[in-house]
């Protein structure tokens, strides 16, 4: 039932096709010299349903790879969730995506953390591995189109004014 999930992720971002513009120095991130295609990965979400790469395309996504052990993972959730918060009627989606932990630990995770933004499974590694995902936490920004634009190692500021000043650049301005 993928398009259940799909639905939770919100309506395509309407984009230009122009080069998105480089991310604030303060972010961080390591962009990609040109756009990287998603590889083909197949995650899970709490209920069990597959989400792909197409289920992705049209909207501007955060990859999140985090674990529930994992204390900079757990201390940039509620930044996250703020960040979705303010974005997602524009199209903007954090998935945050688990590393290797079971369903009910991870819906126990967040439920008590309160967090609203999608939660997929990585239960064998499968997708992390072929992102090249190699410490926790690790977020990349996906375009419209599904390409990689850059990665963030570590935990960050997600909420912070930089972070918005960037996705306003990126995303439609909100409808009145």
């Amino acid at each position: 039932m993928v398009l259940a999930l799909a639905g939770a992720l919100g309506a395509p971002a309407e984009r230009a096709t122009a080069a998105p513009p480089d991310p604030p120095a303060s972010l961080l991130v390591q962009p990609f010299a040109d756009p990287v295609p998603l590889p083909a990965v197949a995650l899970t979400d709490l209920e069990g349903r597959t989400l792909g790469a197409a289920e992705l395309r049209g909207k501007l996504v955060l990859l999140n790879f985090w674990a529930t052990w994992c204390v900079p993972c757990r201390a940039e959730m509620p930044a996250l969730d703020v960040l979705y918060r303010a974005n997602r009627e524009r199209g903007f989606v954090v998935l945050a995506v688990n590393f290797k932990e079971s369903a009910p630990d991870v819906r126990r995770f967040v439920q008590a953390a309160n967090v609203s933004f999608p939660i997929a499974l990585d239960l064998d590694g499968s997708a992390s591995g072929a992102l090249g995902v190699r410490g926790l936490p690790v977020s990349f920004l996906l375009d419209a189109e599904g390409k990689l634009l850059w990665k963030a190692i570590g935990s960050r500021a997600w909420a912070g004014p930089d972070a918005q000043v960037y996705l306003d650049r990126l995303l439609p301005r909100p409808r009145p």
